[in-house]
């Protein structure tokens, strides 16, 4: 989806999932005892994948009742594919995406044109205009795009849950991963 940095579709959820005010997704899960920060965002490999993330630090609390944590995330997500995209939401992430192109701090130059070099082959011909302006602005509403991730992100088939606490024991964990010698553990959820 890095090609379509025009109408950023992901972000529109990176902005819904992320947000910290009254009922939020985040709200709910502290008001439970659950949580203690929440995360989201997307990103992009080679060119051939894109994955949306939701990183949810849980409280001891949030840990033992993760079935409910794991709940509140999909009902979230349903709620939002069920509401479907809103042209408000995105001319939000607009005015923020303008905001930030506007008043950008300045970092590393080599690290800048670095990453700008990295991503001149996503910007052929007359596309090379958006390349500086691309992570920030969004131009267009794609109200069907929206409507087609938000299904996809509602859809727990479409899913991979991780879990990472110092209190998981190596008895809970009998796989080792062959590389770094992790201890981990994989099973199958249910939808439920």
């Amino acid at each position: 989806m890095e090609k379509e940095y025009l109408t950023k579709p992901l972000s529109y959820f990176s902005h819904l999932f992320g947000h910290e005010g009254e009922n939020s997704l985040l709200s709910y899960l502290k008001e439970e005892g659950y949580a203690m920060a929440l995360s989201a965002g997307s990103d992009n490999e080679l060119g051939v994948y894109s994955s949306f993330t939701v990183e949810v630090t849980l409280t001891k609390k949030g840990l033992e009742n993760y079935e409910q944590v794991l709940a509140a995330v999909f009902k979230y997500a349903q709620r939002m594919a069920e509401v479907g995209p809103q042209e408000f939401v995105f001319e939000e992430c607009k005015k923020i995406g303008n905001l930030k192109f506007d008043f950008v701090d300045k970092g590393n130059c080599t690290n800048y044109c670095v990453g700008l070099a990295r991503s001149m082959p996503n910007f052929p011909g007359e596309e090379i205009q958006h390349l500086i302006r691309s992570k920030y602005v969004f131009d267009s509403f794609d109200k069907k795009r929206i409507e087609e991730i938000g299904k996809l992100l509602a859809d727990p088939k479409n899913t991979i849950i991780c879990f990472a606490s110092k209190t998981f024991t190596d008895e809970s964990l009998p796989k080792k991963e062959h590389w770094y010698k992790i201890d981990y553990s994989a099973d199958k959820y249910t939808e439920e």
